[in-house]
């Protein structure tokens, strides 16, 4: 809820306001793993989720040997087992993505990326991404003095047909060559965004 520190409602939440919220947008196969989560968040140290933050930045390496690995089981079941099948507007997964990207609530609301863009929106990202317009400093950045220190690293909007002629002669024969599925439009697109 707007205004209320994430940490702190996560950690309020029971287990029956978890599986609710969860049915509510059809990932009731996350319940068990979010919930073994929130169980281990309520015995961290850290009280608040600024607190947490800050110790995770400040140890780097703070998630090293979190990770662990399924069986085969998991493997084969993929992320659809895990969350279910994607959801789709209007029979098509890449509108159900546009709208994510660009009608929710959140479109237009900042967000810093890991790599250090500042001030990027999930709308202008899935512009910058799908259909870009040609305007120098429309899209967000890295931070600081970025685009005048260093202007040949930053980000250049292409079109997306540029990235589909690549996929389509140069990167799906090889995957189908080596025995693997040809990348879809949809998966070259979630593989550029940030969001």
């Amino acid at each position: 809820p707007a205004g209320t520190d994430p940490f702190k409602y996560v950690l309020s939440l029971s287990l029956a306001d978890l599986e609710s919220k969860l049915e509510a947008v059809k990932l009731t196969g996350l319940a068990a793993p979010l919930w073994s989560a929130i169980e281990k968040l309520r015995g961290q140290s850290a009280a608040t989720g600024a607190a947490l933050n800050a110790k995770f930045a400040a140890e780097g390496d703070a998630f090293k040997g979190e990770m662990g690995f399924g069986g085969v089981e998991q493997f084969y079941g993929g992320l659809e087992k895990l969350i279910g099948p994607p959801l789709m507007m209007e029979g098509s997964l890449f509108k159900a993505m546009e709208t994510e990207h660009c009608a929710e609530k959140d479109a237009n609301v900042p967000f810093d990326t890991s790599n250090g863009i500042e001030g990027a929106t999930s709308r202008l990202e899935w512009e910058f991404v799908v259909a870009p317009l040609i305007e120098g400093g429309r899209y967000a950045e890295r931070g600081g003095d970025f685009r005048t220190a260093h202007p040949e690293w930053c980000r250049k909007p292409e079109p997306l047909s540029v990235y589909e002629k690549k996929m389509a002669d140069e990167v799906n024969p090889r995957l189908v060559e080596a025995g693997q599925a040809p990348l879809t439009l949809e998966e070259l697109v979630a593989g550029r965004m940030y969001t």
